[in-house]
């Protein structure tokens, strides 16, 4: 690993190496353990383009890629946002975990998703938003991390 990040660059070969790593690693590729990919068309989420912080109520769900669900809890408070940990009717936004199983429905966190859609189907203006889109929006108001 360190010799394909000395140079600051990741060539095509080093990045098929890498990539064969980590299948080797954690048993699969990641389509295959599902995570990543292949489960976010699975996964009933809303197209964002950004999320919004300001006063908006925030569940998490499910293991993520940008840490611990207390470090996504107290990235969205950081930002003026309310941390909840149950699926309500004033939630805007449930967060789902990149690092998702592929018996998600069948999971705590599937009965929170299942919640969320039951709300939604209600006429909550729930979003459910994959935790990318999340990251993405987070990423851009603090730089680096």
């Amino acid at each position: 690993m360190q010799q394909i990040l000395a140079d600051g660059v990741v060539t095509t070969d080093e990045a098929e190496d890498l990539k064969e790593t980590l299948s080797k690693l954690i048993g699969g590729t990641l389509e295959e353990t599902g995570t990543a990919s292949g489960m976010a068309t699975q996964l009933p989420v809303d197209e964002v383009d950004q999320v919004h912080f300001d006063g908006r109520r925030y569940c998490f769900t499910g293991k993520f890629v940008y840490g611990s669900r207390k470090k996504c809890e107290q990235a969205v408070e950081s930002l003026g946002a309310i941390s909840v940990s149950n699926i309500t009717k004033q939630l805007d936004y449930l967060v789902i975990g990149t690092l998702a199983s592929r018996d998600w429905l069948h999971t705590s966190h599937g009965r929170k998703i299942e919640k969320a859609i039951e709300n939604k189907n209600k006429g909550s203006s729930l979003l459910i938003v994959a935790e990318e889109d999340w990251a993405r929006t987070v990423r851009g108001m603090f730089p680096g991390k």
